[in-house]
């Protein structure tokens, strides 16, 4: 579903504004207003090959820094594992995440983690244990982000 959706998004950015304009048309007005700004923003960042780079870089950076973070918490609970297997497992926690049938993925992430990591022998007491670490630091930076989100601008506007 996820790589359908990519390759169409894909499509509609080669495509030139008003081909995108006939195929948007075809589904309904939410969706469709979605998918129009989704496609402008992709524009923008691709016309300037700099921003793009940045933007691609701030990604992988990031998304590095979430893996070695797993690595850590769960280093510190007793899993050992390779970055290169944490980048599998994260990544398909983050794909199962995406389901919308729970509320900040408890019960998913959970449940994920038991599985992935009982088929490399950790036990799952263990990888609940890492589940549960990892919702807290999740309501940890959510917490962090609301009280900075309520401080009143220096400039009186907020971003």
């Amino acid at each position: 579903v996820l790589a359908g959706l990519l390759a169409c998004m894909g499509g509609l950015l080669f495509l030139d504004r008003l081909a995108s304009l006939r195929l948007l048309n075809l589904l309904p007005d939410r969706p469709k207003a979605h998918l129009l700004q989704t496609v402008e923003a992709l524009r923008a960042f691709s016309a300037d090959g700099r921003t793009l780079a940045a933007s691609v870089f701030a990604g992988l950076l990031f998304q590095g820094v979430i893996i070695v973070n797993c690595a850590w918490l769960a280093s510190g609970l007793g899993i050992e594992l390779s970055l290169a297997a944490w980048a599998v497992v994260l990544c398909v926690m983050s794909l199962v995440l995406l389901l919308p049938v729970s509320v900040a993925g408890i019960g998913l992430r959970d449940i994920t983690l038991v599985g992935i990591l009982g088929a490399v022998g950790v036990g799952p007491e263990l990888a609940l244990a890492l589940s549960f670490a990892l919702l807290g630091l999740q309501l940890i930076m959510a917490a962090a982000g609301g009280f900075l989100t309520a401080l009143p601008a220096k400039s009186g506007r907020r971003p």
